[in-house]
């Protein structure tokens, strides 16, 4: 069980997207364009998170409208797409935002 004197050192939550937020299925138009499902839910609580004062970012080695739409309508400010070294985004992220690891 995790206790409220950890839930309290929480600052920021990170997310992946394709098969994170998603359910792992894609469309694809005739365009080209990626028709991805998200749930709203997870959006619900994405929104929550932020109101509250949570740092919210998105690490994505895709690059799509789908996934930039998503950080967008949810207000997330710190994305990142088409990353190679994830690892190397979440250090950045972490920096920038002077948050350590454990939070």
């Amino acid at each position: 069980m995790i206790s409220s004197v950890k839930l309290k050192k929480i600052a920021a939550l990170i997310f992946d997207i394709d098969g994170t937020l998603t359910d792992g299925r894609a469309g694809y138009m005739t365009d080209g364009q990626v028709v991805k499902f998200f749930d709203h839910h997870d959006m619900h609580w994405i929104k929550l998170a932020l109101r509250s004062g949570l740092k919210v970012a998105i690490i994505s080695g895709g690059d799509d409208f789908a996934g930039r739409h998503l950080v967008e309508i949810l207000g997330i400010t710190w994305a990142r797409f088409g990353v190679k070294n994830k690892l190397t985004a979440f250090d950045e992220f972490l920096r920038q935002e002077d948050i350590r690891p454990d939070e």
